[in-house]
């Protein structure tokens, strides 16, 4: 038999558990000892667990109902009414449940037991920043990607006699992301780990390839309103099939508020870039290059998650107009439905001024991205197929300059597998 889920609308989950245990609430003084034992989160699983065990599962799932409307962010009472629909016959409405916990801290001994009673069918949210859990997660995709004006995806070009050219392109992407904690990590302190690769190669069109690795590594801790991490960092960057830049320094971290509703993020990182020889003459492009960033992250309702920040960017050359100073402003919203699929919007707007020296003219940089994507959960295995709408912008002018640069925009779009664990 199946819970309608809506019995606690319009005070119809009252009724219901009425109907369905006589034996527990057989009058209004019965209903109102009831509820009133069920104010609290704490107070409703304790009810709702004497509920099950006297065999009133229709009546635990209702006490949980009122529960979760009271405090939404009820995590183990979300679990427990998870795991009472699965023993009433709807697994389905126990998936939905278990979604709504994504990005949310969950005690592991507590999915365990609603996996059980769900025969192990569950996926496993996907864990929050300050996930107390050790292992490993993250993921992989794989997939297409087209560019309207592939040609000047990685390269300037000239308005200078009508050289500038547009073409598009067809391009395989692909990716990974993992993430490791040691099980200290959420009390006194642990170790972290991290492993990140993107790849663009083409398939028609002007040459677009690029491949970018980074490593990390460090001691962290999360614990209350209060986390932090610090580790070193290793960055290579390919170009077009060659080695191009290679960025290794440290970054350090410090996140403050609850991670259940939101926080606040800093995050510095300061490397040093070695270019590949054959990309500029000598060391001209060498230096070091520092990024601070603030970012407000906050869970609206129970499925949607906004990000917020502004950093500022600097950095110096062995050559003095290869170094720049700018500040850039991003943004991103994710809502995920009840059935796992999201819809994601992301953006960022970029401002940068390189340094000026002898005989060089005056630069500036303005960039944009934006990205619209939604997708679409295969089960409940964290599989998911993604479609996605992208826009590219640059513009860079060049003062007293007789060459004008041209303005770069590219609508693109991109289809992903996506594989989450």
């Amino acid at each position: 038999m199946k819970v309608r889920r809506t019995l606690i609308h319009a005070g119809l989950g009252l009724a219901a558990a009425s109907v369905a245990a006589p034996a527990l609430a057989q009058s209004e003084q019965d209903i109102e000892a009831l509820v009133a034992e069920s104010q609290t989160p704490v107070d409703a699983i304790a009810t709702a667990r004497q509920q099950t065990a006297a065999g009133d599962l229709t009546g635990a799932a209702s006490t949980l109902e009122r529960a979760l409307l009271e405090n939404p962010n009820a995590n183990d009472a979300r679990l427990l009414y998870a795991a009472t629909l699965c023993r009433l016959g709807d697994p389905q409405g126990a998936r939905i449940e278990i979604g709504k916990l994504d990005r949310q801290d969950i005690g592991a001994a507590m999915f365990d037991e609603t996996n059980q009673a769900c025969g192990g069918s569950l996926a496993h949210p996907a864990p929050s920043e300050t996930q107390s859990v050790s292992g490993v997660n993250g993921e992989v995709y794989g997939g297409l990607a087209y560019d309207y004006d592939a040609a000047g995806a990685l390269a300037l070009q000239t308005e200078f006699f009508g050289s500038a050219k547009r073409q598009d392109g067809l391009s395989l992407i692909g990716g990974a992301r993992l993430s490791a904690r040691s099980p200290g990590y959420s009390g006194a302190g642990g170790f972290y780990g991290g492993l990140e690769v993107t790849s663009k190669h083409d398939i028609s069109g002007p040459q677009l390839d690029y491949d970018i690795g980074e490593v990390r590594a460090g001691f962290g801790r999360s614990s209350g309103n209060l986390g932090f991490s610090i580790g070193p960092v290793v960055r290579h960057i390919r170009l077009f099939d060659d080695p191009y830049v290679t960025e290794y320094g440290g970054q350090g971290e410090l996140l403050f508020g609850g991670a259940k509703s939101h926080h606040i993020r800093l995050r510095l990182e300061g490397v040093y870039q070695n270019y590949s020889n054959g990309n500029f003459p000598g060391n001209a492009a060498d230096g070091a290059r520092f990024d601070l960033s603030a970012a407000y992250e906050a869970r609206l309702g129970e499925r949607g998650f906004v990000t917020i920040g502004a950093a500022g960017e600097l950095k110096n050359a062995d050559q003095r107009n290869f170094g720049y100073r700018g500040g850039r402003v991003f943004a991103a919203y994710q809502h995920s439905f009840a059935n796992r699929d999201y819809l994601t919007l992301s953006g960022t707007l970029r401002r940068i001024d390189f340094r000026n020296a002898s005989f060089t003219p005056d630069r500036k940089d303005t960039r944009a991205f934006a990205r619209l994507a939604y997708a679409i959960a295969l089960g409940s295995s964290g599989l998911f197929v993604e479609g996605a709408a992208t826009y590219t912008y640059r513009k860079a002018s060049i003062s007293d300059s007789f060459f004008k640069l041209r303005t770069y925009h590219s609508p693109g779009a991109e289809v992903r597998v996506i594989w989450k664990f």
